[in-house]
């Protein structure tokens, strides 16, 4: 049982890692500190991989799990709120790498070649939400 809990708790460990980092690196952005922006990337590109291969492992486990008949698939109650906790912190890893890229964008420090995508400009009201839009504002 201890085992089957190992990959979930290294990924609460991976999580609470970048968590870290993602913090330092929203206060460096909003204290003009950008030496911390190397940093942060760097572990981003260390630990990335890792989170993944955790992801891919949970996700095996998940899905030999789901094969189990019913009756076995009895979860102990630790492992709930454990999936719950990893769950949380990944939508916060999330939300906080998204304010960081956009905070990045504001501040100029990401490069036009990774800019996102704007989004096309034909297609089916397209025109009507120009309108929309400009008489709005």
């Amino acid at each position: 049982m201890e085992s089957a809990l190992q990959p979930l708790q290294e990924h609460r460990q991976v999580c609470q890692e970048l968590l870290a980092a993602f913090e330092r690196e929203a206060a460096g952005l909003q204290s003009g500190e950008l030496t911390v922006l190397a940093e942060v990337d760097a572990l981003r590109r260390q630990v990335l991989p890792r989170l993944q291969e955790l992801t891919r492992e949970l996700r095996a486990r998940r899905e030999a799990w789901e094969r189990l008949p019913a009756a076995q698939r009895q979860m102990p109650a630790g492992w709930r709120a454990l999936l719950e906790e990893n769950q949380a912190m990944v939508l916060r890893l999330l939300a906080l790498d998204r304010e960081n890229q956009q905070a990045r964008l504001r501040l100029g420090l990401v490069p036009p070649a990774h800019w996102p995508a704007p989004r096309p400009a034909s297609g089916q009201g397209y025109v009507t939400e120009l309108y929309r839009r400009h008489t709005a504002a």
